[in-house]
């Protein structure tokens, strides 16, 4: 029978063991400069000519593209490429609980991490707006104007188009996109796990073997 509170209990653990993994730290800085790459050259548009920059614009413009959303989640295959642990202690904690109670905590585990670094990256990019003239208001900057009407040759993170300026806003782009980035990180999270699971023999066994 599955015990959710065992299964949290699993998943905290995992969590916290995550503070002597330089895996984790590494993902957090990848995770950072690739928001910063990905965010240089409309920011330096913003304070060349001194535009004003809507908060969440810098996300919209990165993660709107399929090819930044994959960088991202590469970034976050690192982190996670140590789970599911099968050391010592692990091996104590599957005994302690049920083989159900132990999955669950994996996967309780890759939402939460998943989840968070997403935020993560969200306030990276925000943070990327420190030196620009920002705002909060729902709607498309000058910046974004200037961005919309650019040259199809001109090379930025993302070129914000006319139709997504005129039918959309920044917060309700925000929202879509973090939704499609935290959807696509998490199942490639969980694919990773799975078959992380299925290639190791040694782990296979000792989940069917340890716990009622």
């Amino acid at each position: 029978m599955c015990n959710l509170r065992e299964s949290f209990v699993c998943a905290g653990w995992n969590i916290y063991s995550l503070r002597k993994n330089p895996r984790f730290y590494m993902s957090m800085l990848l995770g950072f400069l690739l928001c910063w790459l990905l965010t240089d050259k409309t920011m330096a548009i913003s304070r060349t000519y001194l535009t004003n920059v809507q908060i969440v614009e810098p996300f919209v413009w990165c993660y709107a593209d399929g090819d930044s959303i994959l960088y991202a989640a590469l970034v976050m295959m690192l982190m996670l490429s140590a789970f599911p642990r099968m050391d010592t202690p692990a091996n104590y904690l599957i005994f302690r609980t049920t083989r159900m109670n132990w999955l669950i905590g994996q996967i309780i585990t890759v939402l939460v991490l998943t989840f968070g670094y997403c935020l993560m990256i969200l306030l990276s990019s925000v943070a990327m707006c420190i030196g620009c003239n920002v705002f909060f208001g729902n709607h498309w900057s000058e910046t974004a104007t200037m961005l919309s009407f650019s040259p199809a040759n001109f090379e930025v993170a993302l070129t914000v188009m006319r139709r997504t300026v005129k039918l959309t806003t920044p917060w309700g782009c925000c929202i879509q996109i973090f939704g499609l980035l935290f959807q696509y990180v998490l199942l490639l999270s969980m694919l990773q796990m799975f078959f992380s699971v299925l290639k190791s023999k040694k782990m296979g066994q000792k989940i069917l073997d340890i716990g009622p």
